[in-house]
């Protein structure tokens, strides 16, 4: 049993060994539709490079050259590109800067502007402020002058109403004594009473004259008081409307001197906050203005590296372009001179075209190899099944057998005790 197991064991490996080989033999043959692109193109260079190793070497080290210069050319030009992106970057960040600063300028001229019309607002506030306080010391020293004219005046018609009431009770004291003599005279002698009557008459004609003078002094000192009374109110009223109107001028005048120096406070505060502004738009500029000289250096350094690099990369492009023609033209004169290999890639396409029938009947060959191996493998196939079918007939004979010799032996001991007991 160990010998058949064995046997199927070594028949499978060595199945397995010849499949393998056969395999690696396929695969160490190229097939025509491996051969690279470059190589089918080329034929005629690996034809003769098997011919002309020299020739080939050439060939090779100068395209490889060639390959080279032209990486290096690719590169250059990448690198070109991105300096002259960066340039451009550079460029348009110097004309925003250049359209931030001029916008800048516009508001720092437009804040000036401001702040010129601010100042001449205050300048004329003031000249109407000077120009109002002129009009109020004016007015007030005329509304002085008159009040003092109606004073004097007015104490001038005071004293005249003090004289004629002097003359009025000196009047009346006159004819008091005068009356009172007359009685005494007519007291003193009844002899002087025609004396006395004639003075007597004298006396009325003095008193009624006197009369007539006080009444006329009356009169005219009524007349004098109506006429003071009426001035001294005209002048009062008059005094009193020029007083007010002048109050109220003189309040309209508070209020609009208020009014404008609010207007000053407000033109001074927004003269100052154009101020501060104006400064801060004057720092800001003189930053930007740094910035931007700052920036312009920078990419005038950065265009000064950038054109000296075009510059080092023109002269390598040039010296690249020149190393590349005189490439070609060695290729192509080693090209042209090695004209007659032409032929020989013909006669060898010819024998690679045999190359091909061999091949295929080749691959004829294994085919028939493959259907035999997988005819040899239906029957190992076969041949393990009946081994196994086997296998399981004497393991089942074997276990029949050791039942047997197991009864046996249980049979045997049995014997042997029962000849024991005898």
């Amino acid at each position: 049993m160990d010998y058949r197991k064995d046997a199927v064991t070594n028949s499978q490996r060595n199945a397995e060994d010849f499949q393998n080989q056969t395999l690696q033999k396929i695969h160490q043959v190229p097939l025509p539709n491996e051969i690279p692109y470059a190589a089918r193109d080329l034929n005629w260079q690996n034809e003769s490079s098997s011919q002309s190793p020299g020739f080939s070497q050439t060939v090779s080290s100068l395209i490889s050259q060639n390959d080279d210069l032209h990486n290096r050319l690719s590169v250059i030009l990448k690198r070109n590109a991105e300096l002259e992106r960066r340039l451009s970057q550079y460029q348009e960040m110097h004309s925003q800067i250049t359209n931030e600063n001029d916008s800048l300028r516009d508001e720092f001229s437009l804040y000036e502007r401001r702040f010129q019309k601010a100042e001449l607002d205050v300048k004329k506030a003031r000249e109407r402020q000077i120009e109002a306080e002129g009009r109020y010391a004016e007015y007030y020293s005329n509304t002085q002058h008159r009040v003092e004219e109606l004073n004097d005046e007015n104490n001038e018609l005071k004293k005249s109403l003090y004289r004629l009431r002097n003359f009025h009770r000196k009047v009346m004291s006159y004819g008091k004594l005068a009356f009172q003599e007359l009685k005494l005279s007519l007291r003193l002698s009844r002899d002087e009473q025609a004396q006395s009557e004639i003075d007597r008459l004298k006396y009325l004609e003095m008193s009624n004259q006197l009369k007539d003078e006080v009444l006329v002094l009356q009169q005219s000192l009524q007349e004098l008081e109506h006429k003071s009374e009426s001035d001294r109110r005209k002048l009062v009223e008059n005094y009193e409307s020029r007083l007010q109107s002048i109050t109220h001028l003189h309040e309209v005048s508070i209020q609009q001197l208020g009014h404008y120096k609010e207007r000053i406070r407000n033109l001074e505060a927004e003269v100052n906050e154009s101020i501060e502004i104006q400064v801060e738009s004057q720092n800001r500029a003189i930053f930007e203005e740094r910035k931007r000289i700052e920036s312009e250096n920078k990419l005038i350094l950065e265009i000064e590296k950038i054109q000296s690099e075009n510059t080092g990369n023109r002269a390598r492009i040039s010296e690249i372009e020149l190393v590349n023609k005189d490439l070609v033209s060695r290729l192509e004169f080693e090209i042209l001179k090695n004209g007659e290999l032409i032929a020989e890639n013909e006669e060898l396409r010819d024998r690679r075209d045999g190359l091909q029938i061999i091949w295929e009947e080749h691959n004829k060959v294994i085919e028939e190899q493959r259907r035999k191996i997988d005819s040899f493998e239906k029957l190992n196939l076969e041949l393990a099944r009946q081994l196994k079918v086997k296998k399981e007939e004497v393991d089942k004979v074997a276990s029949e057998l050791q039942s047997t010799l197991k009864i046996a032996e249980r049979e045997r001991r049995q014997m042997a005790l029962n000849q024991r007991e005898d």
